[in-house]
């Protein structure tokens, strides 16, 4: 799909009210901070996908590097705050009757820590512990049941390759909110949007 097309196929379920859900990565998406994932990176030694790469590991070698990637999301936890236009995005679907799921490869603790320290409302979260994680679809697909909502009737938003890859698997319009490190996934997506402000908008 050209991103032409896909953000008028988003229009288009706006315009028509056929928008009922949209489904929310947190971290990079829904929060911001600027604590740096390469120095935990490199404490794991793990190329490629962390997770993955840890659940390959013995029972005893997983525990270590579950520890590390708890210390990185304490560190969030501690630093994280609302991407712009976040807080804005959510009262907006609140008050349209759009119901709103978040999905995260942290846990589902993290996302309900740092949702409520945020005062951010979504009707459920699900962490790595739920379902298969991202790019799996399994979790997206889960939230969709939960909120009795089909895919072609809800969106992804996310900020990263993982973000895009389950949810075209899982059948939802995808959106790209462009950070530094999303550039790499620009022609991955449908719509490519620079912050939440962009999809205020356009439900304003």
């Amino acid at each position: 799909m050209e991103k032409e097309e896909g953000r008028e196929r988003l229009e288009e379920m706006i315009e028509k009210g056929e928008l009922k859900g949209v489904i929310f990565d947190l971290d990079g998406t829904l929060l911001r901070s600027d604590v740096a994932f390469g120095p935990y990176r490199e404490r794991l030694g793990i190329k490629g996908d962390v997770i993955a790469g840890i659940q390959a590991l013995s029972s005893e070698e997983q525990g270590k590097k579950w520890e590390i990637i708890g210390e990185y999301e304490k560190e969030l936890e501690r630093y994280s705050h609302p991407a712009p236009g976040a807080e804005r995005l959510l009262s907006l679907l609140l008050e349209r009757g759009i119901k709103t799921g978040v999905i995260t490869r942290s846990t589902g603790r993290h996302a309900r820590i740092l949702l409520e320290r945020h005062n951010l409302k979504v009707d459920i979260s699900i962490g790595r512990e739920d379902t298969r994680p991202k790019p799996h679809p399994d979790g997206i697909s889960y939230l969709l049941d939960m909120l009795g909502i089909g895919p072609k009737n809800a969106i992804m938003v996310g900020d990263f390759l993982w973000d895009i890859l389950a949810g075209r698997e899982a059948g939802l319009l995808t959106v790209l909110v462009v950070l530094e490190h999303s550039l790499p996934y620009i022609r991955e997506a449908d719509v490519v949007m620079e912050s939440l402000n962009e999809l205020c908008e356009l439900l304003e």
